[in-house]
């Protein structure tokens, strides 16, 4: 918590910047939200009433609402970077200027891999959470209330049912997230060891040279790489194992929701344009 109050704060120096990010995601939400119910107008509405003139104008509607979406995800997506390559800037500089005001001691117990690891892939990582981490999670967030709201206000039992492999998704995640923060962070151990061991050996390639030790120390690096290249397999291995069970669950719901729906509209508890777009929203949460 107390890294994310850090990152927060140098969030706050492009408070403006932020606040066109959120509103452009407010805006591209409200749009996805929009297209549903035009749909379920059209097969509910427009065509058991023969009314195929309005066709043309839903027609624009979409296309309208198609490139509007298109200018809120470039401007989110230009100032997610824009901000997030800002604060990378002012962190890079004030790493930078952390280690100038080192003790030796400090140098003694830290390698120069490990540090020069944290300043250039740790650092990434925040890169990584600020432009594509965090707007998605604000982004989900804010889809699964309004897209919850609606779906109970159609159908609270189906609402209920597509939503009841949930707590299985939630189970999931989480241990999915523990391992993979486990295995991402000893991943980022050994890359700092591996760079400790390239620059050491570049720093004193002509005693490696005139000693004769360079299969010794090529012995020695390789033994280093391969931990970590087994390292990242293993954590492509742990999402190749979790993230395809997670669609079939996500599939489940999906089945429930067309199996159930289904049935109501054949009984006509539910028209057909609300199972259509009912799917829909349902499609926005897995993929939003």
């Amino acid at each position: 918590m107390g890294t994310f109050l850090r990152i927060m704060a140098y969030l706050k120096r492009y408070w403006l910047h932020s606040s066109l990010v959120l509103a452009s995601i407010v805006g591209v939400i409200l749009l996805d939200l929009s297209i549903p119910i035009i749909v379920k107008t059209i097969i509910d509405d427009v065509i058991p009433g023969q009314r195929y003139e309005a066709l043309g104008f839903y027609a624009l509607a979409v296309i309208a609402i198609t490139a509007l979406k298109g200018g809120f995800s470039f401007g989110k997506r230009y100032t997610t970077q824009y901000v997030s390559e800002k604060v990378i800037y002012d962190l890079r500089n004030d790493v930078y200027n952390s280690l100038q005001r080192q003790s030796f001691t400090f140098y003694d117990v830290n390698p120069t891999g490990q540090l020069m690891s944290m300043v250039t892939s740790d650092v990434n990582a925040i890169r990584g959470f600020l432009g594509w981490a965090m707007t998605m999670l604000i982004s989900t967030s804010l889809r699964f209330i309004w897209v919850f709201a609606i779906l109970i206000l159609w159908d609270p039992g189906l609402t209920l049912l597509a939503l009841s492999t949930s707590p299985i998704l939630l189970l999931l995640t989480l241990r999915f997230s523990k391992l993979i923060h486990t295995v991402y962070y000893r991943s980022q151990q050994l890359l700092g060891t591996v760079t400790s061991a390239l620059q050491e050996n570049l720093a004193a390639v002509r005693v490696v040279k005139a000693f004769a030790r360079e299969d010794y120390e090529n012995a020695k690096f390789l033994e280093k790489n391969v931990e970590y290249a087994d390292t990242v397999l293993s954590a492509a291995k742990t999402r190749a194992l979790y993230l395809p069970f997670m669609d079939f669950i996500v599939g489940l719901g999906t089945v429930f929701v067309l199996w159930y729906g289904g049935n109501l509209v054949v009984s006509t508890r539910l028209s057909l344009g609300t199972l259509v777009a009912f799917n829909s929203y349902i499609v926005q949460l897995v993929m939003p």
